[in-house]
């Protein structure tokens, strides 16, 4: 699975045309999500010894003061979200405590270290165009109570959210087609007299709901009952852009995951 998802990734850096490019995107999602239906359904049918059960892994994300690193917090966490995946994250945004089952964390990993680098030269050559709409912006700072004219962290950071959070809406639209393709292929024994199929819906929310047991047990195991503080992110701090933000999302929808280099820098 892993191998061709590769595939579609490597057929949109080659795309001649941003249809094509998006195509096999969200194809490369489509795969995921139909894998991880797949595989559901088989470990629904195989013995409790055999059954594929949830794991924790630790994503390093980049070295500690690292600019970068909330935004790309924030992209694992949401594919993470459209692949079954749980996380908890460091307060310095270095890393991610990701659990899943073993498969849904690979298609995560794969997406996201190709979709990182995407994010990070799209975002760069938005901050970098002298002719972009967010030099002319003002916005409210709600650290100082004052209107400042935005400033290119501001410009980033609203750039990556924006592209963060259509990527997420492309992923779960990739998610929830294959979950209607499937529960489509289940629906056939009915009319010749077989018993109603499980809506792959539900099965999919049973799966959630596990990998959350098992990421607070894990966390209760280690650190007591108390719950950690919740994650904020660089979503409330700073400078914003409506337009950056805006030029983000537009990326997202024509992006071709193209130029794979380190993740973090």
């Amino acid at each position: 699975m892993l191998d061709r998802i590769a595939k579609l990734i490597a057929l949109a850096e080659n795309a001649s045309t941003v249809a094509e490019a998006e195509a096999a995107f969200g194809k490369a999602q489509a795969l995921a999500s139909k894998y991880a239906i797949d595989l559901e359904v088989a470990r629904l049918q195989a013995a409790p010894k055999v059954r594929e059960v949830p794991v924790q892994r630790i994503v390093r994300i980049g070295e500690k003061g690292k600019r970068a690193n909330p935004n790309l917090v924030m992209l694992y966490t949401t594919i993470g979200r459209a692949n079954d995946v749980r996380c908890l994250v460091a307060q310095d945004s270095t890393w991610v405590q990701a659990h899943g089952f073993p498969s849904d964390l690979d298609a995560t990993a794969a997406l996201w270290s190709a979709l990182a680098v995407t994010m990070t030269r799209f975002a760069d050559a938005h901050v970098k165009d002298k002719n972009a709409p967010w030099r002319q912006e003002t916005t409210y700072d709600w650290n100082t109570g004052e209107r400042k004219p935005v400033s290119g962290q501001g410009a980033r950071r609203s750039f990556n959210e924006g592209f963060t959070d259509r990527i997420g809406e492309r992923l779960q639209e990739a998610r929830k087609a294959s979950i209607v393709e499937a529960d489509e292929a289940q629906a056939a024994p009915v009319a010749d007299g077989g018993s109603l199929p499980v809506s792959m819906a539900l099965v999919l929310k049973d799966k959630g709901a596990e990998v959350e047991q098992h990421m607070w047990a894990e966390y209760e195991r280690r650190h007591g009952r108390r719950r950690p503080g919740s994650w904020r992110g660089n979503r409330s701090s700073g400078t914003r852009s409506s337009s950056a933000e805006s030029s983000g999302r537009q990326a997202a929808d024509r992006t071709n995951l193209s130029g794979r280099k380190a993740v973090g820098a």
